[in-house]
């Protein structure tokens, strides 16, 4: 009697478990990017340095963002209960791509850097993009939620300046959103990590610019085990909501 009684319970419990797998909503990413002019943070004196740095045509961080997209949907996405439509079905496709012509606030900026067929919607209070995302459901069929993702940087001050000479690290900062059909924000996500290593500048702020993608690769390291570890408590208190 007592193994028909677990054979009911784990049946039960079986049919519990694949009740859930099957009404997961769908979910597909619709952003990713990241502005590669580093902000200076508490080195503003030496933002036009900066500016001109950046636009050394070496610099780049397209190689960043593609790990970044892959390591997101291997280490982050399976955190969430939720069914993440393969991106490859939809970022190719006249529909998706099209979405671009109604991408209000810096679309066409150098500065957005983007894993390969993304695009780069800003949504803050600055730039509403209400139209996009509410548009990016009839492109992508069968989704039930879109997520945007972005990575932002920051130079930030790592022990004293002395006679214009200094060191600074790199702070990396990501913003996960997700929206419904009614543009409700339902998840928000922001979080930062800096780099254990630094760069040393000169009077003037110069630095050389072959230093900086190895501190931002650090920083996402380290943002990424920080937000692996914090996404669980924050994903709980969005259940209710999908």
């Amino acid at each position: 009697m007592k193994k028909i009684f677990l054979l009911f319970v784990l049946i039960i419990i079986s049919f519990n478990s694949i009740s859930q797998e099957t009404t997961a909503k769908k979910i597909a990413v619709i952003s990713m990017y990241a502005d590669k002019n580093i902000k200076p943070g508490s080195l503003s004196s030496y933002q036009m340095a900066f500016q001109r740095a950046f636009a050394d045509t070496n610099y780049s961080l397209k190689k960043i963002m593609n790990e970044f997209k892959d390591r997101f949907y291997r280490e982050l996405a399976p955190s969430f209960p939720l069914e993440f439509i393969d991106d490859k079905k939809y970022i190719a496709t006249a529909e998706y791509k099209n979405l671009y012509n109604k991408i209000s606030f810096s679309k066409d900026s150098t500065n957005l850097s983007r894993p390969y067929g993304y695009l780069a919607i800003q949504q803050t209070l600055l730039s509403s993009n209400d139209e996009v995302i509410y548009k990016s459901f009839e492109a992508i069929p069968g989704t039930d939620l879109v997520m945007l993702v972005s990575l932002d940087f920051e130079f930030v001050k790592s022990g004293m300046e002395v006679l214009g000479f200094g060191a600074a690290k790199v702070q990396s900062k990501i913003n996960i959103k997700i929206y419904d059909k009614k543009l409700n924000k339902i998840f928000k996500l922001y979080e930062w990590a800096t780099s254990s290593k630094e760069l040393k500048y000169t009077p003037g702020g110069m630095f050389n610019i072959n230093e900086v993608q190895p501190l931002i690769e650090d920083s996402v390291d380290r943002l990424m085990v920080d937000v692996k570890k914090l996404l669980p408590k924050k994903i709980e208190k969005m259940k209710d909501k999908i």
